[in-house]
């Protein structure tokens, strides 16, 4: 928004600069004398164009009661109450052309353009977002799909994880992870190896006292107990 507005107000600068370059010489003491007929002007595009008052300022009809001793290039003058950007093109110290606008219609036409410039954006930010949402819904669908995965992992036995459909991104953390359930299934491997040397080692003396138990079951007398 800002950068239109820029843009607009430089663009007024340079019609202002236009104007006073296309504007003979020869004309700039009889600007407002050879016609006093009322003509349709826009009052929003109003432009004033009126040679600075050096010397017999009675003999000009100008509108603007700008100072004669502005210097050449752009200005900002309070003239009646009200502010004027003014461009100044001089030919000697004593023949120069101004060249004015009214600040006021200058910003309303700058803020309207800028404002021109931001609808097709504030009508574009929903449809970005919508865009976005699907987007992003879409890219982390193997990533919801992963964790489908993970959670229908048998308990006893992890497997590794795909990395196929998923996107670089993650493809680390995956690898990680898998590393991870690699060990956790090594780690549950030992455990089951410990119980079964473990079983197998109950298992003699856990024999010999079951045939002692019988034997015992057996016995009619304290003395051969």
């Amino acid at each position: 928004f800002f950068l239109s507005l820029n843009e607009a107000q430089e663009y007024q600068d340079a019609s202002l600069q236009q104007i006073a370059a296309l504007v003979p010489p020869q004309v700039w003491q009889n600007a407002y004398r050879y016609d006093q007929r009322h003509v349709d002007i826009d009052p929003d595009a109003r432009i004033v164009v009126e040679p600075l008052c050096l010397s017999n300022c009675r003999k000009l009809d100008t509108p603007l009661p700008l100072p004669p001793q502005l210097s050449q290039g752009f200005h900002t003058v309070a003239v009646k109450d009200q502010d004027w950007r003014v461009f100044v093109r001089r030919l000697g110290p004593d023949k120069a052309l101004a060249v004015a606008q009214s600040t006021d219609l200058r910003s309303d036409a700058a803020f309207a353009s800028a404002r021109l410039t931001l609808l097709p954006l504030l009508i574009l930010i929903p449809l970005l977002v919508i865009f976005a949402r699907i987007i992003v819904r879409r890219s982390l669908a193997p990533i919801h799909a992963l964790a489908e995965a993970v959670d229908q992992q048998n308990s006893d036995r992890p497997t590794p994880l795909s990395v196929e459909q998923v996107p670089e991104e993650i493809v680390p953390f995956i690898q990680s992870l898998n590393r991870l359930l690699e060990r956790i299934r090594q780690l549950l491997a030992k455990e089951r190896r410990f119980i079964a040397d473990a079983a197998h080692e109950l298992r003699t003396p856990l024999t010999a006292l079951s045939l002692q138990v019988q034997n015992l079951q057996r016995a009619d007398s304290l003395e051969e107990s």
